[in-house]
């Protein structure tokens, strides 16, 4: 971290986790700071202050941050310094608080599940400090394998996952490169899609166990692996990916600023080779705003396989909203929610194991959460991103170990995507689209073992006069891409016999739900740990909204308490 200058050690004991941070230099603060996906955005930090008064004591401050800006006092203070000094050209700290505060100012320490945490530093607390004072690594500060957990970590790049290194790694894994060729350069464009199809091994089956990442330059936003259901007619090599054809457009996996290296779980893998995905397509998401020219790369992925095959084959099931229409100088306008509906999970024939969460919208997006119903009772949440920031989208991981079943979905489940948008900025209707100006809505849940057949599990609201066919408003699609973007003309309003067939076909198959609606009636998920420690609500934010705001953690709020979410 922040150029092999930073030390951080941290220990996990009964319900608190302590942390120490050495930094080499003599420095006027230190801080070390927990967010949702990296970044300043939504960032709940303490901050250890040295006084330049003689005889004065240093600090601690628990602050948090809604954008990158100076962070703003925590309404309420949980980090405890247990020691500070400066000595030798070393600073250190050792602050202490709550695994789960149940504060909403701060967030969670996750069990057995990795989460981002940075470290900064500097001489004048206010002043931005410099890049070189800053570092961030992915962590998993509360490992399930020990009562008691301590750790620590150094000398590490900001770009490092320390607990998924190569030394994990069982004897035998094969490497695959999957790059681009910037053919010219970069686009001089603002916002680029680059796409090129590579493949893969056919001799017999095999599992990807986990990638690395090449990062050549600073221009490459984010990356997405696709699988092909078959061969492409004519392999694309760093084409535009919008004439990537729709057998090759299912999300297997990702990578987003934050992660070098990713590992899947021991029990299960992405199956390739024979009689399984044979071709993939590597996207790469170009940001260059400032139109710069002459920029060579060769980003993408180093695909770590395996011939000894895992128990299980994972998959991707895509969740979420396209029936976008956001309209301009909103502060929060809510897409409609998407329902995976019951009937499709009850497709499964056993439990599913959860794996990760790795949501995407645009820049509009201001929040994106996926809640989790068992008949009428609301569980513990998959996840969410609060404060969502474009240029951090790394994918979440589903705690394994907490109950109930937190990382089960069972037959009959259902699984609601909400997605909430600030267009403030722009004075427009904004879409559904590929665009970094257009917008999206997604959920892409890793699982084992795959169900076959069903990529895509949500809901769409049918245009007026569907209804007269026997669908909607609301349907509920639990099928593959390829066979939605087939349906999709129908879904338009054209009276086209072969598409109602198909549609009639995808019903009798159960990928097709002709009527559902969202859960009503429900009882909200509340934090045991929390339960009976209730804080007090913001401003404004009283009675029944008060009393939500402090026990539920994942909100179902009526439009009279959205100010409680402020």
């Amino acid at each position: 971290l922040a150029q092999s200058r930073v030390g951080l050690h941290w220990r996990v004991s009964a319900e608190n986790i302590t942390f120490g941070i050495e930094v080499t230099g003599t420095w006027n603060w230190v801080a070390i700071g927990l967010s949702e996906a990296g970044g300043m955005k939504g960032m709940d930090a303490a901050v250890v202050r040295f006084s330049q008064q003689p005889g004065s004591a240093p600090t601690i401050t628990d602050v948090w941050s809604e954008d990158s800006v100076r962070p703003a006092t925590d309404s309420i203070q949980d980090w405890r310094l247990l020691a500070a000094s400066q000595a030798n050209n070393m600073t250190t700290a050792t602050f202490t608080r709550k695994v789960d505060t149940c504060d909403n100012q701060d967030h969670r320490v996750l069990q057995d599940a990795p989460q981002p945490v940075t470290i900064a530093f500097g001489s004048i607390w206010g002043v931005q400090h410099l890049a070189d004072n800053r570092g961030q690594a992915t962590l998993t500060l509360n490992p399930s394998s020990k009562t008691n957990s301590s750790s620590s970590s150094s000398n590490s790049s900001s770009n490092s996952n320390s607990n998924n290194s190569s030394s994990s790694l069982p004897d035998g894994v094969l490497t695959l490169d999957v790059r681009l060729n910037a053919v010219g350069g970069v686009p001089r464009r603002a916002t680029s899609y680059k796409c090129s199809h590579f493949q893969l091994p056919r001799d017999k089956k095999y599992h990807i166990i986990g990638y690395k990442a090449y990062v050549t330059s600073r221009y490459v936003h984010h990356m997405i692996l696709r699988s092909c259901s078959k061969a492409p007619a004519a392999p694309l090599t760093y084409a535009d990916c919008g004439s990537m054809p729709v057998e090759c457009q299912t999300h297997m996996l990702a990578w987003a600023p934050g992660v070098q290296q990713k590992l899947m779980p021991v029990a299960a893998g992405f199956a390739i080779g024979k009689g399984n995905v044979e071709w993939v397509s590597l996207e790469v998401h170009y940001s260059n705003p400032g139109l710069d020219a002459g920029v060579a790369d060769t980003s993408g992925l180093q695909l770590m396989y395996t011939a000894v095959l895992r128990p299980h084959d994972l998959g991707v099931m895509t969740l979420g909203q396209i029936n976008l229409a956001i309209p301009g100088g909103m502060a929060q306008y809510n897409a409609d929610p998407s329902l995976c509906p019951a009937a499709c999970t009850s497709r499964f024939k056993a439990p599913v194991t959860l794996v990760s969460s790795g949501y995407h919208m645009h820049n509009l997006g201001r929040s994106i959460r996926t809640q989790r119903f068992r008949g009428q009772a609301e569980l513990k949440p998959l996840g969410e991103r609060n404060m969502w920031d474009f240029n951090f989208q790394d994918s979440m991981d589903i705690e394994p170990h907490l109950p109930p079943s937190n990382n089960q979905l069972l037959p009959g489940d259902s699984l609601l995507t909400t997605c909430t948008y600030d267009s403030t900025s722009v004075n427009k209707t904004t879409t559904w689209g590929e665009a970094t100006t257009d917008e999206m809505c997604f959920n892409f849940l890793t699982y084992y073992p795959r169900q076959p057949s069903l990529d895509m599990c949500m809901s769409l609201t049918l245009p007026t006069g569907m209804s007269a066919r026997g669908f909607g408003p609301m349907v509920g699609l639990c099928t593959t891409l390829e066979r939605l973007l087939t349906l999709a003309p129908a879904f338009g309003g054209a009276n086209n016999a072969e598409l109602l067939g198909l549609a009639l076909d995808m019903i009798s198959k159960g990928e097709l739900v002709p009527r559902v609606t969202p859960p009503t009636n429900l009882t909200s998920y509340i934090n045991p740990q929390c339960a009976a420690r209730p804080l007090l609500p913001p401003a404004g934010c009283s009675g029944v909204c008060g009393e939500r705001y402090n026990r539920v953690v994942l909100l179902v709020l009526h439009d009279a308490c959205t100010a409680c979410t402020a």
